[in-house]
């Protein structure tokens, strides 16, 4: 097991990310983002409330209304907003095949793989 972290090449990963996030995955910013800017913090805060439950367009119907009644907000675009937290939290989206039953994910040494090892079922692409 140590010597497959020890040779792992992270190819699967430089494959699905832009040359500039794979470098900030292997080398993470130190410092501490400052918040103090009310409009990146109203952005975040927006984005981060609606991700996990409403689509894109309802950020950016919010983000519109925003605009709408304070023509000088700079509230982020959501294109920037997930830009920013990709920077900040080093958090990059990966992804893999899955079993259709979700027993295991087809990566690591079950790449290769055509069929699930637990369930049997072919692979789902």
């Amino acid at each position: 097991m140590i010597s497959q972290i020890r040779d792992y090449s992270f190819s699967h990963e430089k494959s699905q990310w832009t040359e500039d996030e794979f470098n900030s995955f292997l080398d993470p910013l130190q410092e501490l983002w400052n918040l103090d800017d009310p409009q990146l913090r109203l952005s975040f805060q927006i984005y981060l409330s609606l991700s996990a439950h409403s689509s894109e367009a309802t950020y950016k119907a919010i983000r519109s209304s925003i605009k709408g009644c304070y023509s000088e907000s700079t509230m982020l675009l959501l294109d920037q907003v997930r830009n920013r937290l990709k920077r900040i939290t080093g958090v990059l989206p990966l992804h893999f095949d899955m079993c259709v039953n979700t027993c295991l994910a087809f990566t690591g040494p079950f790449a290769p793989l055509t069929k699930c090892l637990f369930c049997g079922e072919h692979r789902y692409e």
